[in-house]
């Protein structure tokens, strides 16, 4: 079997994604207290992001008991997990047994990326219609299913959360996932997305335009549940917002709560509330399509951030 190349510098966040906000590739970017003018190749991307390594025992055995023992927390797609942990397993034998080969190399390091990357590929066609303002793809199953498959993933699949994720449970079990987590990644976001979709009642989506002045920003956790906790707790509702572009953004809702943000004309102040929420649950880079917007919020900026670790 010829084997892809392997894809070092990975991204978390789809780099087509940032186009709207940028001029010739270039996106004005909130980085360590400053801002720059970056190329979207370089934005929320990181050296093999999804590589996984070899995990101790405790670790292979709370896997089990997630995705694959009787009576595992996360059972809707027992199936597919189990073929997926049962392939994790055979090539951790391969490694611990001291194989070395390119196919070993390829799945530690490659595995994970080639799933997004095939993802990707198959949200294109949604993500065109979404920025045309063509929301007639949920009608149709299998596109209802890539978009809910898409949008976990991006919620699951990003730096901020895996460090916010393996820190919280270092500390309340003693345990790291450092090894693991692009695995546990994946599965548990196609556990939501099939949650999702097996609902009695689907959540609604709507696209928010924003014909004011003032811009929305994005980052780099650019799905975000406007209803989320700064503690460690699940959110009661789901509420995703998701930015589009600086006068187009996407909700997915159980309820009319935010009614107001798509039936009527946006006004600045739920601009500024939007964007407040794309900074508080930002892990580390926020992006606008100018440095203005960016200076808008410089105070806020910080502050979000510090109340933020202060919970």
């Amino acid at each position: 079997m010829k084997l892809k190349p392997i894809v070092k510098r990975q991204h978390y966040v789809w780099k087509a994604y940032f186009l709207p906000w940028s001029r010739n590739k270039i996106i004005y970017s909130y980085i360590d207290r400053g801002i720059l003018e970056l190329n979207v190749d370089n934005i929320s991307v990181k050296n093999y992001m999804y590589r996984f390594g070899v995990p101790n025992e405790k670790e292979i055995s709370i896997i089990d008991a997630l995705f694959v023992r009787d009576g595992c927390l996360f059972k809707l797609n027992y199936d597919f997990n189990k073929v997926v942990i049962d392939n994790y397993k055979k090539i951790l034998d391969m490694k611990k047994s001291g194989i070395q080969d390119d196919f070993v190399e390829y799945c530690f390091k490659n595995l994970i990326e080639s799933c997004y990357e095939s993802l990707e590929h198959d949200f294109h066609l949604i993500y065109q219609k979404m920025i045309n303002k063509d929301l007639s793809f949920y009608a149709e199953d299998n596109a209802r299913n890539i978009f809910y498959h898409w949008l976990s993933s991006q919620v699951f699949r990003t730096l901020g959360v895996k460090k916010r994720t393996i820190e919280l449970f270092v500390k309340k079990q003693d345990l790291n996932f450092s090894n693991s987590w692009s695995i546990i990644a994946l599965l548990i976001s196609f556990e939501l997305s099939t949650s999702l979709l097996n609902q009695n009642v689907l959540p609604s989506i709507y696209l928010i335009e924003n014909k004011t002045n003032v811009p929305f920003l994005t980052s780099d956790q650019p799905v975000i549940n406007l209803d989320g906790r700064y503690d460690d707790n699940a959110p009661d509702e789901l509420s995703w917002y998701y930015p589009l572009g600086p006068s187009l953004a996407l909700l997915v809702v159980e309820n009319d709560k935010y009614k107001d943000l798509y039936l009527n004309n946006l006004e600045i102040p739920q601009v500024d509330f939007l964007n407040e929420k794309i900074i508080t649950f930002s892990n580390e880079q926020i992006y606008g399509d100018s440095i203005n917007i960016l200076e808008r919020y410089v105070e806020n900026i910080e502050y979000l951030k510090r109340w933020k670790t202060s919970i």
